[in-house]
């Protein structure tokens, strides 16, 4: 509001005051005047003991004297006039929005009922019409043959998958509010699709989450390879009365490996024993150790080294189909760990001869061997030369021989 429409409503304000108390003035006024009819007041009053004869009397028309009662009624009727004409107002409203409710409700009415003759019939509707036409079973059997050919494709296609979140992705894109529906109908021997409409209520988009697996404590791993390792099949404990290891102030005497660690490996996965390569190694007892040259002071150890050599050699040449001696055994004996049969007195297997392929004689294969040498070295303390004895990889060539 400009400066010029304030000055011209604050002198509306202004009249309509002054003519309000204007108003309020008249009224009191009139309630204040004595009837026209009233007289000097009697004998026993103030002006008649003073000896007062003078009488006041003011005449006024009956018509023209205000009461309270009369202000009254015309501020009633007043208030009435106003709250009619709001309630009127309000009415009329009201009656406007019910139309347009109306309006709108039949609009959307029409709306509904030309959607539903657009709207396809669903599966079971579909097939109950199929069911009801004279010339329907052909399209009926044609549909169940169809269904059983998809299943037992979706089958295939999900045995095939390796991944797990493969898997789940795939039964996810199987899943949704249509078989939800049927899922009655649907037998338990249908795999994928059973499985889809249980997955239904658990994830509502392709993105899958991952199901983790229980972490199994260390400590479990850690005694299952202690068991392992120093089982008298896999290791051998140290002759020597010094062959001991400290760690962490704890003495153990050393035991030596019986074969290589990707061997051991390979027989702890033939026990249905679950974990990684990685794991495996970084899990071995300190005092587990592999023998070195040193250590090679026993037939045992130069015996199984040697041959292991000559067969890794004789395998690498695609001459044999195995490529240590524990395969050998199993082939040669019936029963590896039988003294009868490593010693060939089994009548059932003493003439078993091992397996291999053609090959040319005149090849020359080349293989390693453990051999005794004798050094002369001089010694530190008394500096004198000593004649010792020292195993030694040797490379030597050779042919293969029937």
């Amino acid at each position: 509001m400009t400066s010029r429409e304030h000055r011209a409503a604050l002198k509306k304000w202004r009249e309509h005051c002054a003519a309000y108390r204007a108003k309020q003035k008249d009224a009191t006024v009139a309630l204040n005047t004595p009837r026209a009819n009233m007289l000097s007041s009697d004998q026993g009053s103030p002006c008649s003991s003073a000896g007062c004869n003078t009488s006041v009397s003011i005449d006024f028309p009956s018509n023209q004297i205000p009461t309270v009662t009369a202000i009254n009624s015309h501020r009633r009727r007043q208030v009435k006039k106003r709250r009619e004409k709001v309630n009127k107002e309000k009415d009329e409203k009201i009656e406007a929005l019910k139309k347009k409710v109306d309006k709108y409700r039949k609009r959307i009415t029409r709306l509904q009922n030309r959607s539903k003759k657009n709207k396809a019939d669903t599966p079971n509707t579909k097939m109950q019409k199929m069911l009801n036409e004279p010339g329907g079973r052909k399209e009926v059997v044609k549909k169940a043959l169809f269904s059983d050919v998809l299943n037992e494709q979706l089958k295939e296609n999900y045995s095939n998958l390796k991944c797990i979140k493969d898997k789940q992705i795939f039964t996810k894109v199987l899943s949704g509010v249509r078989l939800q529906k049927y899922r009655r109908c649907i037998p338990r021997d249908c795999g994928v699709l059973y499985r889809g409409v249980q997955s239904t209520k658990r994830y509502n988009t392709l993105t899958v989450p991952v199901m983790r697996r229980i972490r199994i404590p260390i400590r479990y791993y850690k005694q299952a390879l202690r068991s392992f390792f120093e089982d008298d099949s896999n290791s051998r404990i140290g002759a020597g009365k010094k062959e001991y290891v400290t760690k962490q102030n704890v003495r153990k005497q050393k035991r030596y490996l019986l074969d290589t660690i990707l061997n051991l490996y390979k027989k702890m996965l033939a026990n249905n024993f679950k974990i990684s390569y990685q794991t495996f190694c970084g899990l071995r007892p300190f005092w587990i150790v592999r023998p070195s040259t040193q250590n090679r002071d026993t037939c045992l150890c130069v015996t199984h080294s040697n041959l292991d050599m000559k067969l890794r050699a004789l395998y690498d040449a695609k001459i044999i189909a195995y490529n240590n001696y524990q395969k050998l055994l199993e082939q040669l004996c019936c029963d590896r760990y039988n003294e009868n049969c490593l010693s060939r007195r089994c009548l059932l297997c003493k003439n078993r001869l091992p397996k291999y392929k053609e090959f040319n004689d005149k090849r020359i294969i080349k293989y390693k061997m453990w051999v005794q040498e004798r050094q002369e070295i001089i010694d530190l303390k008394t500096k004198k030369p000593k004649i010792v004895i020292k195993h030694l990889k040797m490379v030597y060539n050779g042919h293969p021989v029937k």
